[in-house]
């Protein structure tokens, strides 16, 4: 028998959708004003329909506790998944787990990442979507916590025995201003990492850098030697910015603003002037602005997307290019070139960065609304931790959440490239790893100020000034 601990008396939301016009937001390469726009609009719309979710919640005092067994009658489980390894990855589990359940059938649909961060809320909130659990950032999605808009999981990964089976960090990096557990973790993606061309560092003279001058120099003789250092500029910041931050932030300010969304608002207003005096945020927009100034990027590489860029590199039109781990499967979507010939690095005197960004949830509705289902998704959850379900996460590169695969067993089903990885992760150990929590406002603040450094359009004390601003917006957010 199994407990389920479900909050009472959640609001139905009307009329949540009668503002928004559902966007086309499938694909990862978003346009990011029309991304910010929706974001805000939708970030509104849930704060006004949340506000009585809460007040119910907070009145109710106690949560409902209920026994129940896996049902063998016919149940279905609708699930969104992030488009790209996510939706492989649950395609195949799902597949699988019906093969093992035949009562148990799976609708995984596939949502872009703009559309996800804008509608994923929207959906947990109203529940008109219909959506059994999600995919969702567990350093994203704490307001949803926050607002009793998710179930705790925390009795299950006692349960289940999921702490004892998943990285350390990663239970961590999931955990809420209220003690609470509210996401699950399967895997997870490492930034930032940098990619190169064996043949081209070889042709320069070049060796793995260990220091951030070393790297440097690498792009400069890079540009003597006729090719454009690194690729992939602006999705660096989109898709790294809180890697590279964590370069050049002291211990003291990474353990403090690297969980910003894990604060209490109260936490907030007490760190709050960290952001405006952080020496590390601030060599972090030096850093990048040096790189720009001296040409190390591609020249207008602001009109380059994520696919371009990477098309790029794969082609040696750049030696080194930034992104996560995640690319290690699709070089060969690129070029013909043997991946034996790429190799990878994490940012010099960087400790490498585990996001966990690879995690899933489940909405209080669901149990309140379909109670039968929590068992079956709870243990569908405790499948993604064995073996062979792991393996599937391995397959599309992303580093397993689950700590009982074996190298053997890494290494039957890896790409080569992710074997490295995850030799990295070895070599410098899971335990210097650091999730960084940083709330939307700000990823998506990171984003636009760290283009705008790199381009010269704003100064290094205008962009510490409007990073600041943004906290100090994030400490009087209502959700706290």
């Amino acid at each position: 028998m199994r407990k389920l601990m479900i909050l009472l008396s959640l609001v139905a939301v009307i009329g949540i959708f009668a503002s928004f016009s559902l966007i086309g937001c499938k694909e990862e390469a978003a346009d990011e004003t029309t991304e910010e726009t929706v974001e805000e609009a939708a970030e509104e719309t849930v704060e006004e329909a949340a506000e009585e979710t809460v007040e119910e919640a907070e009145e109710v005092g106690e949560e409902a506790e209920e026994e129940m067994e896996m049902t063998d009658e016919p149940v279905t489980i609708n699930m969104w998944a992030l488009s790209g390894a996510e939706t492989t990855i649950f395609e195949a589990a799902a597949e699988k787990y019906s093969q093992e359940h035949p009562n148990v059938t799976f609708n995984v649909t596939s949502q872009g990442s703009a559309y996800m961060r804008s509608n994923g809320p929207i959906a947990v909130a109203s529940g008109d979507q219909e959506v059994d659990f999600l995919w969702f950032w567990s350093n994203l999605g704490q307001k949803m916590a926050a607002r009793g808009l998710l179930l705790d999981l925390k009795g299950y990964h006692e349960e289940y025995g999921w702490i004892d089976k998943m990285s350390p960090v990663g239970i961590n990096a999931m955990s809420s201003p209220d003690g609470g557990l509210y996401f699950f973790g399967y895997g997870h993606t490492l930034i930032p990492l940098i990619w190169y061309h064996k043949d081209m560092f070889e042709a320069i003279g070049a060796d793995v850098p260990t220091t951030l001058e070393e790297f440097k120099q690498i792009a400069r003789d890079s540009i003597a030697a006729g090719y454009p250092g690194i690729s992939n500029t602006a999705q660096f910041y989109e898709w790294d910015f809180s890697g590279l931050a964590s370069a050049f932030m002291t211990e003291e300010e990474k353990s403090i603003l690297g969980f910003w969304s894990f604060m209490t608002w109260q936490e907030r207003a007490e760190n709050v002037e960290l952001w405006k005096n952080s020496k590390g945020l601030r060599d972090c927009f030096q850093f990048i602005a040096d790189l720009s100034q001296e040409g190390l990027y591609v020249d207008e590489n602001t009109l380059l997307n994520y696919g371009e860029s990477q098309t790029l590199f794969a082609n040696k039109g750049s030696v080194m290019h930034s992104v996560g781990n995640w690319a290690a499967s699709t070089w060969s979507n690129y070029t013909e070139e043997e991946v034996d010939d790429i190799g990878v690095f994490s940012l010099p005197e960087a400790k490498v960065t585990e996001y966990y960004g690879n995690s899933l949830c489940i909405p209080t509705y669901t149990a309140e609304n379909s109670p039968e289902k929590i068992p079956v998704i709870l243990d569908f959850f405790d499948s993604m931790l064995k073996t062979e379900y792991a393996q599937l996460v391995i397959e599309q590169s992303l580093v397993p959440g689950s700590v009982v695969l074996t190298s053997e067993e890494i290494e039957e089903v890896a790409h080569p490239l992710n074997v490295d990885i995850m030799n990295l992760v070895r070599t410098v150990g899971t335990e210097s790893a650091l999730h960084f929590g940083f709330t939307q406002p700000l990823e998506l603040a990171f984003n636009d100020i760290g283009q705008q450094v790199a381009d010269g359009v704003i100064t290094i004390d205008e962009a510490m000034e409007y990073i600041y601003n943004i906290a100090v917006d994030d400490v009087d957010d209502p959700a706290w």
